[in-house]
């Protein structure tokens, strides 16, 4: 296997869907548009005069009973195969906005999750926190802890270099962290949009201030972004992204270059792990994606089918889960040298080096979802991904179900499949359910 495959499976599924024109990480259970409408961006001297001033306070209260099983479980289907965790979150939203399209935002969210000993464990986060204002309706620009919009594809965005949590592919309970910075957007009429963003996130130093630059064009038809990303320490990253329409079906695509490893990598030397930074070699990364609408039942747009597939230039040849070797680390603890012993998994997750669904150099995803399923309050999701190298993946059937009180209400049942000791199974799981209540306001 290797991208040229992969590549050519995407466009052998493409061409089957151009022709048809009819209806036809708890890690992986417990998960817990940079184009912006030129006419909304037109310079005015005249104030709207329905323009008002106003301020929002709302949010949401999400329950969440998550079930687990590990692999013996299916093998010996006892109760003590099994894990049981409840979530409680609560978010408050604050949206005030102002004249000459300035806005504040903000979003606390407060996260109740009792432990095994029965006591309740409250946490806070801040995460979004925020403000907008513009000159003169021709700069605009964001300011504070945002979570962004950041790249063409659906769920890999290799050009996104910035935002904190990635995209999970089992939809995380609760609201995205976001990166303390200072976004900007300069548009140029209807053909072209200059965004940059300054990453101050762990910045001690000026010259430790990440920097984001894309320059964004329309040609005939087709969005395509010029890119690229800088930080202190690591390599220059070089990006390319594009969004077009291809016989009725919507493609969309993500290049990165960079000369070197952007997180370091676990390397060993005989009984000694340590790890290396790859530096002066081009590592590519590409996602690639293809999707389209069907209509169902005199309903428009009801059924949405979403392919993609990601090649990591810098993702792992080997499967570190299944070697059970012992490796000696040195680490510095509490002011002394430490001799630590670790297998290759241990080492990656105490370092934090696991990037779930970047691991390895080989993906593919679909997500088929129903908006009217049955009823028209009611949604289906079908979605499975695939790590292609280690043979596993996940599968994911979610039914969802919002009432006249704006309450939703979703049961999600997942299956990791594979063999023992992959990417997917490394923590011994099996199947799971979650069940959600989640109310706004």
């Amino acid at each position: 296997m290797n991208f040229k495959l992969l590549l050519t499976i995407l466009l052998y599924i493409t061409s089957i869907f151009s022709f048809e024109n009819t209806v036809n990480e708890e890690i992986l259970f417990n998960d817990t548009s940079s184009v912006i409408d030129i006419n909304k961006l037109a310079d005015t001297s005249i104030r709207d005069p329905s323009e008002k001033k106003g301020t929002n306070i709302g949010g949401s209260i999400i329950a969440a009973s998550i079930i687990s099983a590990n692999r013996e479980f299916v093998k010996k289907p006892k109760l003590y195969n099994t894990f049981l965790n409840n979530l409680l979150i609560g978010s408050l939203e604050l949206d005030s906005r102002l004249f000459n399209q300035t806005k504040v935002y903000g979003n606390l969210e407060a996260d109740l999750n009792p432990s095994i000993d029965s006591t309740a464990k409250y946490e806070v986060f801040l995460r979004e926190l925020f403000f907008d204002f513009n000159f003169n309706k021709q700069v605009y620009f964001r300011v504070g802890k945002q979570v962004l919009e950041w790249g063409r594809c659906y769920f890999w965005n290799p050009t996104d270099l910035i935002n904190i949590e990635r995209k999970t592919f089992l939809e995380k309970i609760g609201f995205r962290e976001g990166v303390l910075g200072t976004k900007f957007h300069i548009p140029f009429g209807i053909n072209g949009n200059i965004y940059g963003f300054l990453d101050l996130q762990k910045a001690m130093r000026l010259d430790s201030i990440a920097l984001s630059l894309k320059a964004e064009y329309l040609i005939k038809g087709s969005e395509m972004a010029l890119s690229f990303w800088t930080r202190r320490g690591k390599p220059l990253v070089f990006g390319y992204d594009v969004s077009t329409r291809i016989l009725g079906i919507d493609v969309t695509g993500e290049l990165t270059v960079a000369n070197g490893n952007i997180m370091p990598k676990i390397a060993t030397n005989d009984s000694i792990i340590y790890l290396e930074q790859t530096q002066k070699n081009l590592i590519p990364k590409v996602s690639i994606g293809i999707r389209r609408d069907f209509d169902l039942m005199g309903f428009h747009n009801a059924i949405t089918v979403e392919l993609e597939g990601f090649y990591n230039g810098e993702g792992y040849k080997e499967n570190v889960f299944i070697d059970s070797t012992k490796y000696y680390s040195n680490e510095f603890i509490n002011g002394s040298v430490i001799q630590i012993l670790f297998t290759k998994s241990e080492y990656l997750l105490f370092k934090g080096l696991y990037d779930a669904n970047y691991h390895s150099k080989y993906y593919a995803a679909i997500f088929l979802g129903v908006n009217r399923f049955i009823v028209s309050d009611l949604t289906f999701n079908l979605n499975g991904i695939m790590n292609i190298y280690q043979k596993c993946g996940i599968i994911s059937l979610t039914l969802g179900y919002t009432t006249i009180g704006n309450v939703y209400l979703g049961a999600t049942l997942i299956s990791n499949i594979g063999p023992d000791k992959t990417e997917y199974t490394f923590l011994n799981q099996s199947i799971g359910l979650r069940l959600v209540a989640n109310v706004r306001f």
